[in-house]
């Protein structure tokens, strides 16, 4: 468990310690949020004690910093999550592993997009072509479309059943 304020570029989070390195501690069941109050920042741990525990000590590490993904990888705790993707999460992690990897040969983040934009283009070409030939057959049934549209128009059932047949 972590808990983390972010930006779009930078993230503040507290980082508890595995439960076997807390003194006086048997489970950490998670971050508690804050009450709402406007600007204010407030949390705290919510822990079980073991039986006869007179002290509790939970070491936190903080990380305050950019939001670097293979930083925050290194971490642990799954706190790379912070990171927001949205919902092409998994293709734009590949894509920045991809980024980097160029990046080391090129020493310039501009090339290497420009090379990861030609090699993502060369991977959809054929998926491309084969959608603009669909879309080349549906402009040419066109006109028949119409004149079905046109001629059915008060008799749906016909109307999908030439479509259909078109």
């Amino acid at each position: 468990f972590w808990t983390a304020f972010r930006n779009r570029y930078f993230v503040a989070a507290f980082i508890p310690e595995p439960v076997a390195k807390c003194e006086g501690v048997e489970a950490v069941s998670g971050l508690a949020a804050a009450d709402g109050t406007p600007h204010g920042l407030e949390g705290g741990l919510r822990f079980q004690l073991k039986d006869g525990a007179t002290r509790v000590r939970i070491p936190l590490r903080a990380y305050v910093g950019p939001q670097d993904y293979v930083a925050m990888k290194r971490i642990g705790s799954r706190f790379e999550r912070a990171t927001d993707f949205g919902m092409f999460g998994i293709f734009a992690v590949w894509l920045l592993y991809a980024l980097k990897f160029l990046a080391s040969f090129t020493a310039n983040y501009g090339v290497s997009i420009v090379l990861l934009t030609i090699f993502v283009r060369l991977l959809l070409w054929y998926p491309s072509q084969s959608s603009m030939k669909q879309m080349q057959k549906m402009k040419e049934g066109q006109p028949q479309l119409q004149f079905i549209n046109e001629k059915f128009k008060d008799d749906p059932t016909r109307k999908n059943e030439e479509t259909m047949r078109l």
